[in-house]
């Protein structure tokens, strides 16, 4: 069983480096947006011995986890604008 700390984690939140386990049971790549925040890690396990991870699932953890960060950040933008928009509209309704 593979345990990531959650110091660990936070230094991967820190650094905006992936990181894999030497067991190569774990491996995490930080949501890093495009100004530079984390906004989280994604991570990937393997439970057993016969199925470890290899080298070549890091960048295709990479491009998921960029792809995923792309998400949430439209996502936050969808809802500032669907917000921005119902304050636009009380305030016009409400003058």
């Amino acid at each position: 069983d593979s345990k990531i700390s959650k110091g660990l984690i936070q230094d991967i939140r820190r650094s905006g480096q992936p990181y894999e386990s030497e067991d190569r049971l774990t491996m995490c790549s930080p949501l890093m947006t495009r100004d530079h925040r984390c906004l989280g890690v994604l991570r990937i396990d393997s439970f057993n011995d016969k199925t470890k991870l290899s080298r070549r699932d890091l960048p295709v953890l990479n491009t998921v986890a960029t792809q995923l960060t792309l998400a949430i950040e439209n996502s936050i933008l969808h809802e500032t604008a669907v917000r921005d928009r119902l304050m636009q509209v009380e305030q016009s309704t409400s003058a």
